[in-house]
């Protein structure tokens, strides 16, 4: 399979992060850090800090505090070698505390005590200064925590924190010791959370070191590239790949012999070519005359739905923004497939509308494709607003309706027919003139320029061509519970996905005080399910799947103390146990949130949405029922499983994609693509 240049890759899929280009530094008169001036000006103190550098404990690393912001260890900046344990102490200027630690692994000096065995290949590691001065950690997770902030000058360390612990689902804190956690047995659910995280940052460490090592000095100097921007460009890409990582290692939970060297050997994880494919010494210069991290740059407020006026947003019926997820053929070399997903402003007047959307997939012979709407899976819900649960069947990948208004670039709209708010922010990025072959590979990480014959290299996006960056948010929390009906028409399929909602009667219960599922009974209240505490674990429990794995659902504790205790066992590979938590909850409607432990997920019936949250029981019409509590400040495409950083493309741009002079003669039918 074709693969992309290297360099491309990083600049390519750095494009769509905000302000990657070093940030948070700060600006000193003194070159030693010491603050010494002359005049009256106060002596700056020094703060000592210490911690330790981990993938495992990093022994023989080399750790500083970048007191100039730009990702490496400079003459003059606080540095120190680390020892045992990966324990540092470094003298930083009291000034200074908002810069990053930075450590650096050096190939076949540094020693990881996970193995004991020098690191093969040198790699980078950043982390803001912890407030608590004694318990610096520096990792590949608070490296996600400082790329967090660099990407708006508003965000702050908690803020970041929380991000990261969404994105890899955890309830770790991401700038704690998780090694040191990991050995810790005195709290069990923290311990198992810390070895999982613990496990994460392994692969994540492989993955970095990868891309640091396949890109020189010399390739970035070519690009006029500094390291703080490559490494920005390294961690956008490592984030893309957080959902693979995720999945491969909570597939080990329970397993201990965890490698995650062979778990990087899969395809999944090819994210740099051969040495031989480096990009000529002399490029041609870029027809456009500038590329769309120029654009980026300048991109300014505005949605594709609603253009501004003297007296305000005035909307746009029938204008369109579409969501491309474009892959490589797997046995096709330099041909690609496509899901698409639109939106359109079906209606409008003034500054409102409603949004429709609907998804698409490629279909037809090569050079011959078209995009054909695919017949979206229903997912029958009850959702809570307004003091009730209300009955709908929503697209299980996509908001088929938003009925929104419009504020220079911002819309606020409601979703889901159930009053749940939804608030976005839409940025225009200019793509005329640019070059159509470079700005498609920027934009879409699997595409190579060296895809495109000579002559399509050349093409520019004619006027009227935008993108957007959209950040689109929950402004409430959404209680969903799966709701199918009894199928009258079929009295073998107790619960069926295709019965009329209308007809619900004992459907989406959760089954206990059973002995082997042929005398599985459906449970009535939450007492029926749960364990005097300290009782072991009986026929009560709760069966579910989850990554194909098949676990049971312990409860312990008493509802009247509105708090107990989870035990989720797993019966494969050693009958391992994980331990988590449950609380009652009385807004806005009695529940029982369960806090399972990291990389366990109860999806609550729902097939495909998830998004950061909670799964929850609660009692109604005579049963207990299980649902997915989707958090407030949710990004919207993370509910459905897509990239939120993706640009979306307006009419003129996509017109563009899927002509003579975009990708028309690349596309190829998506193997996926089914008709009902």
């Amino acid at each position: 399979m074709h693969q992309r240049n290297k360099l491309g890759i990083m600049i390519a899929t750095a494009l769509l992060v905000t302000g990657c280009g070093g940030g948070g530094g700060s600006d000193s008169s003194s070159g030693d850090g010491s603050g010494s001036g002359t005049g009256s000006e106060p002596t700056v103190q020094d703060v000592t800090i210490s911690g330790r550098a981990a993938d495992g404990y990093l022994v023989q690393a080399t750790v500083c505090a970048d007191l100039n912001a730009n990702g490496q260890c400079d003459a003059g900046e606080p540095t120190t070698t680390s020892g045992a344990g990966g324990a540092f102490s470094l003298d930083v200027p009291e000034n200074q505390l908002g810069v990053e630690i930075v450590v650096q692994a050096i190939a076949n000096l540094t020693v990881d005590e996970d193995d004991n065995q020098p690191v093969p290949k040198g790699f980078t590691l950043r982390s803001p200064i912890n407030p608590e001065a004694d318990k610096q950690f520096v990792s590949p997770v608070t490296t996600m925590v400082a790329d967090e902030m660099k990407r708006s000058a508003s965000t702050t360390l908690e803020q970041a924190k929380k991000a990261v612990s969404e994105r890899l689902k955890t309830s770790f804190d991401p700038i704690a010791d998780y090694v040191a956690a990991a050995k810790d047995s005195s709290n069990v659910s923290a311990q198992q959370n810390a070895e999982r995280l613990h496990r994460i940052a392994q692969v994540t460490t492989r993955v970095m070191a990868e891309i640091e090592n396949n890109i020189t000095q010399s390739d970035l100097d070519q690009a006029g590239i500094t390291m703080a921007e490559f490494l920005a460009m390294a961690s956008r890409q490592v984030e893309l790949l957080v959902s693979i990582i995720i999945n491969d290692v909570d597939a080990t939970l329970g397993n201990p012999n965890f490698d995650a060297d062979e778990i990087v050997k899969s395809p999944d994880y090819a994210l740099t070519p051969p040495i031989e494919d480096r990009p000529p010494s002399n490029p041609e210069p870029t027809p456009a005359g500038d590329v769309l991290s120029d654009r980026l740059a300048t991109a300014k407020s505005a949605s594709p739905f609603f253009t501004d006026s003297p007296s305000g947003s005035v909307a746009q019926p029938d204008a369109s923004a579409t969501y491309y997820e474009i892959t490589e053929h797997p046995s096709m070399p330099d041909r690609y497939y496509y899901k698409a997903h639109e939106r359109t402003l079906a209606s409008g007047i003034d500054n409102s509308g409603s949004l429709a959307a609907w998804e698409m997939a490629s279909k037809g012979p090569e050079g011959n494709v078209i995009a054909e709407i695919i017949p979206p899976d229903m997912a029958n819900l009850k959702i809570f607003n307004g003091s009730m649960h209300r009955e709908m069947g929503v697209p299980e990948k996509y908001l088929n309706g938003i009925d929104v208004s419009a504020e220079a670039g911002e819309l606020f709209g409601i979703a889901f027919e159930g009053n749940i708010g939804i608030t976005a922010s839409y940025h225009e990025v200019d793509l005329s003139d640019l070059n159509v072959a470079q700005t498609l590979a920027a934009i879409y990480p699997s595409v190579s320029i060296q895809s495109f014959a000579e002559d399509e290299k050349t093409a520019l996006f004619p006027a009227g061509s935008a993108a957007y960056a959209v950040y689109e948010t929950l402004a409430d929390p959404l209680f969903m519970t799966s709701w199918r009906g009894l199928d009258v028409d079929d009295t073998s399929t107790m619960c069926s996905p295709n019965a009329d909602i209308s007809v619900v009667q004992s459907c989406n219960l959760v089954y206990g005080n059973h002995d082997g599922f042929s005398d599985a009974m459906p449970a009535t209240t939450f007492d029926m399910l749960t364990f005097p505490d300290g009782q072991a674990a009986g026929a009560s429990g709760i069966g579910f799947e989850d990554g194909g794995q098949q676990y049971w659902m312990y409860l312990f504790g008493d509802k009247a103390d509105g708090t107990g205790r989870i035990e989720v066992h797993h019966f494969d590979g050693g009958n391992a146990v994980f331990n988590g938590t449950w609380e009652k909850v009385d807004q806005p409607f009695e529940h029982i949130k369960l806090n399972l432990p990291d990389g366990i997920y109860y999806r609550a019936f729902l097939d495909t949405m998830g998004g950061n949250g909670y799964a929850y029981l609660f009692e109604h019409e005579g049963y207990l029922r299980a649902g997915r509590a989707v958090l407030e400040g949710t990004e919207v495409p993370a509910i459905f499983q897509r990239d939120p950083g993706t640009l979306l493309l307006n009419a003129t741009a996509k017109n563009v994609l899927l002509g003579p002079d975009g990708m028309k003669s690349k596309f190829v039918e998506n193997p996926g693509w089914t008709e009902d």
